[in-house]
């Protein structure tokens, strides 16, 4: 019974997520959970058990209901939570639960066919083109590279001979966040590279979030890189570019001249250390869980962010955006939610933040073997009012761990540094790889 109950609430809460345009039904479908849960607590006080926790009433239809932890709950409620109602209440729920189920079928056989338009192979999604008509400063032609049978969109900017730029963007970004740096690295003469990682941009999108692995997007962009036989590139990561560059750089040290960062950082740990730090990162997580996004940008401390993500229904793209990248501008939000339909499109920039553990003593490889022997420039430029990395050691990291390093700071400016500065960064790095001297503005 506890597996027949099991595909009715799977099944209510995916029709709930392809629903579209009937918000009623799909007010149902989210509730749903709740009503089982009021069921089971009424049984649970009637026979005088222990009432465990429950899920929230949803207040929209935008997404589904939120788990909530329990707080102080016997060893005994939270094995009953986890593993299954009690036997007292299962017979009651499930009977009234059958008598829903024809009615959730022929609900289910009633999902329209357009919500399904998008997909382009069994779990894998790619956002119309239409979306990413006549966004704002960004004219740029897209270019495609099959990986792994699935599209990678990437920009080629400048001319075909210059020495190579490659512009790798973080969560919830994409190349759009270099629009106003192209043009100043362009017109120096060089050639940029920068591509949209899988699960962003107008590269697919998988459905899955467990699909997406931080080695996996390391060795996308690693083979974009090898494909496009880049050398004597300068490579520029911030946020999870930085994190995923970086490892590409690590695997690929021949092709690369030059690294600088902002806003990044590459964490590492070994043995117990790295298994202690992974498990206790999401733990941490899932204690601050549910964080809603208000909750965020009064508190942007680095474990909401992290619950908010990941737990989180929906991800709300423009209000990050707009508090992290320090926007005013409708016509420039609309270009970071472009391709992201409905939440479906997420999964990958959801899951991101809580993938950052999982490489630890791979890093740490990485620093031993490539970036603690690094005898190439190495530019760190910084932000200093950045919440996500401004109270962190990560700038002083690779300042002092990365032979020879230069450190700048750039004044006044949050984490989305090519938001708020992208001229001025793209000229720190022109006069950087020319072998001018620099400094923070």
């Amino acid at each position: 019974m506890l597996a027949e109950s099991a595909v009715i609430g799977a099944s209510a809460l995916l029709h709930c997520d392809l629903q579209k345009g009937r918000p009623n039904q799909c007010r149902f479908f989210q509730e749903l959970p709740y009503w089982v849960s009021q069921k089971r607590r009424a049984l649970q006080r009637q026979n005088g058990q222990t009432v465990c926790f429950t899920p929230r009433k949803p207040a929209n239809v935008t997404g589904l209901p939120v788990v909530g932890r329990p707080r102080g709950a016997t060893l005994n409620c939270l094995l009953t939570s986890l593993l299954g109602w009690s036997y007292i209440s299962q017979r009651e729920i499930l009977t009234d639960m059958k008598k829903l189920l024809p009615w959730l079928m022929i609900n289910l056989l009633l999902v329209p066919v357009t919500s399904l338009a998008e997909a382009v192979a069994p779990g894998v999604l790619r956002t119309p083109d239409s979306r990413f008509e006549h966004l704002q400063d960004y004219p740029f032609t897209p270019h495609y590279m099959d990986i792994r049978g699935l599209r990678v969109h990437y920009l080629d900017e400048g001319p075909e001979d210059g020495a190579p730029i490659v512009l790798l963007h973080g969560e919830p970004t994409w190349s759009y966040l270099f629009r106003t740096m192209i043009p100043v690295l362009t017109a120096a003469g060089h050639r940029v590279i920068a591509p949209d990682m899988i699960g962003f941009g107008r590269s697919d999108k998988l459905i899955e979030r467990e699909a997406y692995t931080y080695p996996f997007h390391i060795e996308t962009m690693s083979e974009l890189v090898e494909r496009l036989d880049l050398r004597d590139a300068t490579f520029f990561g911030q946020d999870w570019g930085g994190l995923v560059g970086l490892r590409v750089v690590a695997a690929n040290p021949e092709r690369f001249a030059r690294v600088v960062v902002s806003n990044t950082g590459l964490p590492d740990a070994d043995g117990l250390r790295a298994f202690i730090a992974e498990r206790l990162f999401r733990l941490l997580a899932w204690w601050e869980n549910p964080v809603t996004i208000d909750e965020l940008i009064n508190d942007p401390a680095f474990p909401k962010w992290v619950a908010y993500s990941y737990y989180g229904d929906d991800l709300s793209v423009a209000k990050v955006m707009s508090f992290l990248g320090n926007i005013s501008d409708p016509e420039i939000v609309a270009g970071y939610t472009a391709p992201y339909p409905d939440a479906r499109y997420k999964a990958g920039a959801q899951i991101f933040p809580y993938l950052i553990p999982t490489q630890l003593k791979e890093n740490r490889a990485a620093w031993e073997e490539v970036f603690e022997r690094w005898n190439k420039p190495f530019l760190v430029a910084f932000t200093d009012s950045d919440p996500v990395t401004s109270a962190t050691d990560m700038a002083a990291q690779f300042a002092t761990r990365v032979p020879g390093a230069t450190q700048v700071t750039i004044k006044g400016v949050g984490h989305f540094v090519q938001e708020e500065v992208g001229p001025e960064l793209a000229a720190l790095i022109n006069d950087f790889i020319a072998g001018k001297p620099v400094q923070g503005f």
